[in-house]
């Protein structure tokens, strides 16, 4: 299968491309044998290589080996909308690529892709895996080889297939797990040693019927466990505890017991101010007595206090009386002295109705007065204005023709300047469409000025192609040297200090021998069976100062071609300067010069509107009246405005006559009201000044009098005089008991404090012998436990009772200390059931452990023998990936090294992690063998590594195990010799055109690609050249026009 063009739209830098592999003069052959694209970096190599794999899988390759999947989560860009693929100019477009392929199933693969499925193509698992094995990039191939690490090579080697990408895990996994098997598997030996060590002293088996007769002792004397006569740990457990708790209770109870009998002993000879059990009876006798004394005194006080309570009572009944007796003498004055009073209020009341009267006119003659005096001066603001009114008409009426006449001036002048503001807008318009150009223009130059003052020109620049080209390509040039410079100073510092080491092993090799302890080179981990060997093998290594030599020698030469070309470059560079500066400077000039001129019209421009609005003011104010009417209908609206404003003048003088007439009769009224209010007030002030009315007033207070209240008043003192009756009954009847107890029962306020105190006194003394009393009870009934004692239990009971109790204590104690011996002794023998029980578990336990032991050894076994298999099969998958006859026949042809030709793969296993180590040969030495990335240049490890991967990219197969029939070389061409690159290209034309295989290859060398096209030319070779002239857009080499479908 052979690539024929390709169609790429919205992916990545690509917007809507279509490119052609077939060269027009050999179409009648297919596709082209060898196709080359030359693309500064950035420009879309890549783009263009993930845009082949992704349509024919689906899938990016080098993405997956990047961790795309993680990075993407953590990429918050590629979260929203755009994915990595999408172009983002054409967010709304699908991503739409189209393969045209000679030899492949119907020849077409078109892959057309949504927005939504990017992502989740890009993080899956694709198809046509196959395909990503025909595309070799110099990151991978380069690192397989430079790694220095031979355990990190074959892990770089295994993830980069995906049919063997989980296998070193899967080893490592398995190497983990039979160290951990060995781990166990000691771990439960030395567990078994240790429970056998616990099988001694084995225990009489009869333990269950001694448990099970203590068990039935102790429910003799009410002690009942929960034993199941089961022996095991958990009933064991809670039998214990069940003991631990019933002998606990036992011995709380005994404790009490025991309490209660001494206390029972302590009451009997008055311990602690209680009374003896004999002595309770007399202890009564003697509270008797004082409440007996206690009684009469309460009485004594009772009468002192009713005493004390009556004359209290005379006396407030005495000062109520004498308030009910006020208030009457007052009604009584008030209803004899009603009828003169009510006589001298009508008068002021008929008074006051005349002012109200009054009032009420002068506020209506108010109201009018005001009114008129309005409707004068409305009339007169209104007479004012018409006269003002009439002046202005007579005014604009004399001044009417020369209005006219400058009315019609404005409006020609604002005409002329209309026609000039109009000419000068398409002058502006058309100056600032220069100006722009212009502008544009001179941004674009400063922008050029800027690179190349900065010296980062790295692009064709349109208009300064000569400049620019010849700095672009000397840039190219000198940036390719300097990365071959810094690989060889690397390869340079790397093989100097591994010399210095050599140097140091062999000074020092004899006292040495005894730490390195095997043949196993340090650096490259071959094994030369001992340390003599590993020691005279280094000696005798001439190769690494010779390639040293070699190195430094080529990097001396690449310094002085860059040197020579960094003068060159600065030459084109000053050129540049002078230009860049005189053409910037002519655009400053023009666009000064355009500037002016603007600046001249826009100034006419504004003239122009400053006279239109100064003439259009003037229209639209002054002179409006002209708009809509001609000269001599605004005459004759002047005079009929005249002879209707004189007309209105005469009426209102007419109307402020008859206001004057009507004002001066409201006035009149007016006064004479007036009077008769005075003279009404007046009477009223007389009246209310007489003597009588004033003490009536006094005597009334807040009160109104009138004919009601009167009878009120009349009925209110009918009540005051019963309610006198009644206080003074009260006030004799409480005397009168006054007396009783003072004569008969002898009642003497003078003895109360007296009485008083002797009454406290018999009360603390019975307090004392009552809590005397009560506390011996509560002592007999909580701490003797005499629990039928109650307050009310007769003395010679308590007696009986308490001897009772005490021999209840006594027999109580007895029993409680029998069940506690024989609750130790239960729990004794189950100690010892406990310990027959681990026995019982012990054995359990041994022999499970040594089923685990049996199945652990058949595991370890088992993983040693996968682990064997597994080794076996990536030897085996090594030995067939790598096919070493076309390696050698390929490394061959290039001969990049003179001594070192043969190449060997070999997996180590003989460490934790396996290694992949790859080692090169002199036949004509001895078969002398090296590690090449320790002795090799940068550049012959680079040709060694793509020689290993275009053998196996050659003989790939489809699923279907078809030749796959074309290989793509990413940008292979890094820090080779001139040498080299001759060979490389001897050996691309060889495959392409003698396997007649297809090899797609980008590149970022100018020079190499130049150099393609001399040894492979178009005209005799089915061969293509296409370059890229800008980002994403392609080009026919030997055409400056970028075009949308490129052809050979």
């Amino acid at each position: 299968m052979k690539l024929k063009g390709i169609k790429i739209k919205a992916f990545r830098l690509f917007d809507d491309v279509e490119l052609s592999f077939v060269n027009q003069r050999f179409a009648d052959k297919g596709c082209a044998n060898f196709v080359s694209v030359y693309a500064p970096n950035g420009f879309g190599k890549t783009s263009l290589f993930d845009a082949i794999e992704f349509g024919m899988t689906s899938n990016i390759r080098r993405l997956k080996l990047s961790n795309f999947s993680e990075n993407m989560k953590n990429e918050n860009r590629l979260s929203e909308f755009s994915s990595f693929i999408h172009n983002k100019k054409l967010p709304e477009e699908d991503i739409h690529i189209r393969l045209d392929i000679e030899g492949y199933k119907n020849g077409v693969v078109d892959r057309i892709i949504s927005k939504d499925e990017e992502k989740s193509l890009l993080t899956g698992e694709g198809h046509n895996k196959f395909f990503s094995e025909a595309i070799l990039s110099q990151d991978w191939f380069s690192e397989f080889l430079s790694v220095n690490n031979a355990e990190t090579r074959f892990k770089l080697f295994m993830e980069n297939f995906h049919e063997s990408q989980d296998l070193l895990d899967y080893h490592s996994q398995l190497k983990t797990k039979l160290k951990s098997l060995a781990l166990e598997k000691g771990a439960l030996t030395r567990e078994l040693n240790n429970l056998k060590k616990q099988l001694q002293n084995d225990i009489d088996e009869h333990i269950v019927e001694r448990l099970d007769k203590m068990a039935a002792d102790l429910n003799s004397l009410g002690v009942k466990l929960g034993w199941k006569q089961k022996i095991d740990a958990d009933n064991l457990a809670k039998l214990a505890m069940e003991v631990d708790q019933k002998t606990g209770k036992e011995n709380a109870t005994k404790r009490q017991v025991d309490d209660a009998l001494e206390n029972c002993e302590k009451i009997e000879r008055e311990y602690d101010g209680l009374i003896a059990v004999d002595h309770i009876s007399e202890h009564l006798k003697a509270i008797g007595e004082i409440d007996k004394q206690i009684s009469i005194l309460r009485t004594q006080l009772n009468q002192i206090v009713r005493l004390k309570e009556l004359l209290a009572l005379v006396e407030k009944l005495g000062n109520e009386r004498k308030d009910h007796v006020n208030g009457l003498t007052r009604l009584q004055k008030l209803v004899e002295k009603y009828p003169q009073y009510r006589e001298l209020w009508t008068v002021i009341d008929t008074k006051k109705k005349e002012i109200t009267a009054c009032d009420n006119e002068l506020i209506t003659l108010a109201e009018q007065i005001s009114k008129l005096e309005k409707e004068r001066s409305s009339i007169e603001e209104t007479r004012k204005k018409q006269k003002a009114q009439l002046d202005i008409v007579e005014n604009k009426k004399k001044c009417l023709d020369t209005d006219y006449a400058k009315y019609q001036s404005c409006l020609k002048e604002i005409s002329l300047k209309q026609k000039e503001k109009t000419e000068l807008s398409g002058i502006i318009a058309e100056k600032k469409v220069s100006i722009d150009t212009k502008n544009k223009e001179m941004n674009r130059l400063r922008g050029i000025q800027q690179k190349v003052y900065g010296r980062k020109v790295d692009a064709e620049i349109e208009g300064f192609e000569e400049e620019s080209k010849r700095v672009v390509v000397l840039s190219q040039r000198i940036s390719g040297r300097d990365m071959e410079i810094a690989e060889l100073t690397k390869s340079i510092d790397q093989q100097t200090a591994f010399q210095n080491q050599v140097s140091q092993l062999v000074n020092r090799s004899r006292e040495m021998v005894s730490e390195l302890k095997t043949g196993v080179c340090p650096l490259c981990g071959h094994d030369y069976a001992n340390v003599e060997h590993l020691l005279r093998s280094i000696e005798d290594n001439k190769a690494v100062p010779k390639a040293v030599a070699q190195a430094i020698a080529k990097r001396e030469e690449l310094k002085e071609a860059n040197k020579r070309d960094h003068q060159e470059r600065e030459v084109w560079y000053q050129q540049f300067d002078k230009v860049i500066d005189e053409a910037v400077a002519n655009a400053v000039q023009e666009l000064n010069r355009l500037n002016g001129e603007q600046e001249k019209v826009n100034a006419a421009l504004r003239e122009a509107d400053k006279v239109i609005r100064m003439n259009q003011e003037q229209v639209d104010g002054e002179y409006s009246r002209f708009k809509d009417l001609t000269k001599e209908q605004v005459e004759k609206q002047y005079a009929e405005s005249k002879e209707m404003l004189a007309k209105e003048i005469h009426e209102r003088d007419k109307s402020i006559e008859e206001n004057d007439k009507a004002l001066e009769l409201l006035e009149r009224k007016k006064k004479a009201k007036e009077g008769k209010r005075i003279e009404a007030q007046k009477v009223i002030s007389e009246t209310q000044n007489k003597e009588d009315y004033l003490e009536y007033q006094r005597i009334l207070g807040n009160d109104t009098a009138d004919d009601l209240t009167l009878h009120f008043w009349s009925s209110r003192i009918h009540d005051l005089k019963e309610t006198i009756a009644q206080y003074d009954k009260q006030i004799n009847e409480a005397n009168a008991e006054c007396k009783t107890l003072k004569e008969e029962q002898h009642a003497d306020l003078s003895k109360e404090v007296a009485l008083e105190e002797e009454y406290d006194k018999k009360n603390k003394e019975r307090e004392i012998l009552a809590e005397r009393y009560f506390k011996t009870l509560r002592f007999l009934k909580k701490e003797c436990k005499v629990a039928e004692i109650t307050s009310d239990t007769a003395a010679g009971d308590i007696v009986q009772l308490f001897e009772e109790n005490k021999t209840k204590l006594r027999q109580e104690s007895a029993l409680i200390e029998k069940k506690l011996t024989m609750l130790g002794e239960y729990l004794t023998m189950l100690g010892i059931a406990r310990k027959y029980n681990q026995q019982q578990q012990v054995k359990k336990d041994i022999k499970e452990m040594k089923e685990r032991i049996s199945q652990s050894e058949s595991n370890h076994e088992a993983v040693s023998d996968e682990i064997e298999r597994l080794q076996q099969y990536l030897k085996d998958y090594v030995a067939n990936f790598f096919q070493v006859d076309q390696i050698q026949r390929l490394y061959n042809t290039i001969d990049p090294h003179p001594e070192y030709k043969e190449i060997r793969f070999e997996c180590d296993f003989s460490l934790t992690k396996p290694r992949l180590n790859v080692y090169m040969r002199n036949k004509t030495e001895g078969n002398d063998t090296i590690v090449p990335t320790l002795y090799f240049s940068t550049a012959q490890v680079n040709i060694l590594s793509f020689c290993i991967f275009m053998a196996k990219a050659l003989f790939a197969k489809t699923d279907d195990g078809q030749d796959v029939g074309c290989v793509f070389i990413d940008d292979p061409i890094q820090a080779l010799d001139d040498i080299n690159i001759l060979s490389m290209i001897d050996l691309l034309r060889n495959v392409a055109f003698s396997l007649d295989r297809q090899i797609v290859m980008t590149t970022h060398d100018l020079n190499f690609f130049e150099l393609l096209k001399k040894k492979m030319p178009k005209e005799k070779f089915n061969a293509c050249y296409i370059r890229f002239k800008e980002r994403g857009k392609f080009e026919m080499d030997g055409e400056r026009d970028i075009v949308g479908e490129v052809r050979c």
